[in-house]
């Protein structure tokens, strides 16, 4: 799993939650991100929070980039939150 993100130009990865399984011992956000930077991936950010990923996203972010989300729960909120920031930022922001 590690190796599937390597061809983005940028990652951002949040903490990792259980849905309704018990969480397992040292899978976290912290422990992907060591893994997917020991195969080479340059731009890779832990982003603890829905809202420090939305913020990094905001600095990152250029005309005519594609964002994705992957993910259980309430990660859908980051596209929706950065899509609403951009647009009443404008075009010249």
């Amino acid at each position: 799993f590690s190796r599937c993100f390597y061809h983005c130009d940028a990652l951002l990865i949040s903490e990792i939650y259980a849905a309704s399984e018990k969480p397992i011992p040292g899978v976290t956000g912290q422990a992907l991100v060591k893994e997917i930077a020991a195969h080479g991936h340059h731009d890779l950010h832990f982003c603890p929070t829905l809202e420090e990923m939305h913020d990094k996203l905001l600095s990152i972010v250029q005309p005519g980039d594609v964002v994705m989300t992957l993910g259980a729960g309430n990660i859908l909120q980051v596209g929706e939150s950065l899509l609403k920031t951009l647009e009443q930022r404008g075009p010249n922001e």
